[in-house]
């Protein structure tokens, strides 16, 4: 297989401040000794205002959320019947079961099984349930409901919405600012045959009851990190762009993500971030809490419009994937870097510590977790793991001491390191080794030089480096001191979580 790897420096990061180390000259002699500097990122939340994930904490898959008159509401994957529990909350923290949508006797009479992915939207004066359930002929498809009010009663659809000869599944609805229309969005299922995924979109009436037009195709399953599939739509309209969130992967494996595409119009074209946005595929690391984040609802303007924007999405707890006790709901803290991408939870990891309530004045201006400063710094690696590294001939040779940390050259949340010493040159991972190669301009090189920079394995306040085109392997020291690329093997997570982990030392130059 092909591969290129990278070395690592990173920010500290405490639950309330970035530790930067920066190397400056001492004495005579010019040694760089490390200094410490404070970038606050979060204050301490008073007590009552903050919580720690999750915030429902049984099994609770795919949550569908919206927001009414200060009220949260939720809807999630119930299997059988009574179909998609329904809970509320005044702070997306504390929840309360309150019903379900449907009983056996008030579902629509084609849907037999398999009740997943529900979500509730205002369309009009209603509020529309849109859901996936497998039909009396076998094959699953997208209906719909409408009530008066979140909690109910419902009256279902007696039609589908949206079907396909190999399933459609996990719906969502959008309505477009710039054109007053109102979409269905769902996925077609074709990861169970083998087949695409494509995620699709057809204009919905003004009742948002019947699809009419067309069908466009959004995205389909095309980057390295996705597996065989793409699922579970949500769109966000935010600062000129369309945010396409979605998953991939199964939803039982730990590399189950969220991931984003983004357009300047609904109907695309849309570009896909590089990495995924929040995931953490090293299942059973010591530093995390949980693993297989997926299927999400964004919310903007939470808190009486503070701004705040906030993710909510499940996950199975580390080391317990496709077991008790479940798909867990978690929240986490959703800003957008320099260049539109979304930055969310811990340097796009779940979050396990404490954090402001989503509607606490703390959440309003709450900064995104970056651990690293992609504007040209240069980091020191060496004071954490040696800089020696494979060169072009085979052998040994010194990639160089200092690196400016860059945007991703295949962009979206990614990190690229170019040589001070050799400026135009960056490090990359190739057949395992670590290279320092000039840009070549080719797409290979962009996703070879390019990492995501994640909260650490070993300690979720350093920070560690993934591979994007090749997602299970991680940035690794050896004890040859020779970094190298190491896919994550969760039977020694003991070994090689610290090994992945690295603090980064700003250097001035």
């Amino acid at each position: 297989r092909h591969q290129c790897t990278l070395q690592r420096g990173v920010l500290h990061l405490s639950p309330q401040c970035v530790r930067v180390g920066v190397m400056t000259a001492a004495g005579s002699t010019g040694a760089l000794v490390p200094l410490l500097v404070l970038a606050c990122v979060v204050g301490d939340a008073a007590a009552g205002t903050s919580f720690t994930n999750p915030v429902v904490d049984a099994d609770a898959p795919d949550p569908g959320v919206m927001l009414l008159d200060g009220v949260y509401w939720m809807v999630t994957t119930s299997g059988g019947l009574p179909a998609y529990p329904i809970r509320k909350s005044t702070d997306l923290v504390h929840w309360v079961q309150v019903g379900y949508v449907f009983n056996a006797t008030t579902k629509p009479s084609w849907a037999a099984s398999d009740f997943w992915a529900p979500e509730l939207h205002v369309v009009g004066s209603r509020v529309m349930v849109y859901f996936a359930a497998r039909g009396t002929d076998g094959t699953l498809a997208v209906g719909g409901g409408w009530a008066t009010s979140p909690e109910g009663p419902y009256t279902a659809l007696e039609y589908t919405l949206a079907s396909h000869e190999l399933g459609a599944i996990d719906p969502t609805y959008f309505k477009d600012p710039a054109t007053a229309k109102h979409y269905l969005v769902w996925k077609v299922d074709g990861n169970a045959y083998g087949k695409q995924t494509p995620i699709l979109a057809q204009e919905l009436n003004d009742a948002g009851d019947c699809v009419q037009g067309v069908q466009t195709q959004l995205i389909e399953c095309d980057m390295p990190y996705e597996g065989s599939l793409v699922e579970a739509p949500w769109v966000l309209h935010n600062g000129g762009y369309y945010y396409l969130f979605y998953s991939g992967n199964g939803y039982a494996d730990p590399a189950y993500f969220v991931g984003v595409a983004r357009a300047t119009s609904f109907l695309g074209p849309y570009t896909k971030a590089c990495a995924p946005v929040l995931s953490q595929f090293a299942n059973g690391a010591p530093a995390s809490g949980f693993s297989g984040p997926g299927h999400c609802s964004v919310l903007s303007d939470i808190g009486n419009s503070t701004g705040a924007t906030f993710i909510i999405y499940h996950s199975w707890l580390n080391g317990k994937v496709g077991n008790s006790p479940g798909r867990l709901v978690l929240v986490d803290h959703v800003s957008f870097d320099a260049a539109g991408w979304p930055i969310i939870g811990a340097s796009g990891t779940p979050t396990s510590t404490a954090q402001p309530i989503p509607t606490s004045p703390e959440a309003a201006s709450r900064p995104g977790d970056v651990r690293l400063l992609t504007n040209g710094t240069a980091y020191s690696l060496e004071t954490y793991q040696s800089d020696s590294c494979w060169t072009d001939d085979g052998a040994i040779g010194k990639c160089g001491d200092l690196y400016r940390a860059w945007p991703g050259n295949c962009p979206g949340g990614t990190v690229s390191w170019e040589s001070v010493a050799n400026p135009g040159k960056f490090l990359r991972h190739c057949n395992g080794k670590l290279r320092l190669d000039a840009d070549d301009g080719s797409d290979l090189f962009a996703w070879d030089s390019s990492f995501a920079p994640l909260a650490g394995l070993a300690d979720a306040t350093a920070l560690s480096l993934r591979a994007t085109n090749y997602p299970h392997d991680y940035v690794q020291h050896g004890d040859s001191g020779v970094l190298q690329i190491s896919e994550w093997d969760s039977g020694k997570a003991e070994v090689l979580a610290p090994g992945a982990t690295f603090v980064p030392m700003v250097a001035a130059v």
